[in-house]
């Protein structure tokens, strides 16, 4: 005994009523996933584009990117493109006292590595401005 499924369509404005058996849903079943992972697929793609998009995925405004030089970007016609792996990097390699953690950790005397914290000079400037010497 097959079991079979009752839909109704709407073509235009007319209902249409439609019976699918077992074999019919498995080949929408089959039809809908190859389609879901290819769309999954397209959108995974290693490029951005524009600015916006890149600006969006590094978490900086779109101003500070542009400006600086080191960012790798390809130019497509009028269009920038950057890869996502690319900017990967370019973060990695400008953390913020990276350089200093990686030698602590490095460091044979077993000292703990610390990453870089840099002191606010705001603060300083206060706290010298109250406390004249």
């Amino acid at each position: 005994m097959s079991s079979a499924v009752s839909i109704t369509v709407s073509i235009g404005s007319v209902p249409v009523a439609v019976e699918l058996d077992a074999d019919a849903l498995s080949t929408i079943a089959g039809a809908l996933s190859e389609a879901g992972s290819s769309a999954t697929a397209t959108t995974a793609s290693p490029y951005l584009s524009g600015w916006r998009a890149a600006a969006d995925y590094v978490g900086v405004s779109r101003s500070c990117l542009a400006h600086d030089p080191t960012v790798p970007r390809r130019k497509i016609g009028g269009a920038v493109v950057f890869r996502r792996d690319e900017l990967d990097a370019w973060l990695d390699a400008r953390f913020e006292g990276s350089r200093r953690f990686r030698r602590a950790q490095q460091d044979e005397a077993g000292s703990r590595a610390v990453p870089f914290r840099p002191i606010s000079r705001s603060r300083d400037s206060d706290v010298a401005n109250k406390n004249p010497a």
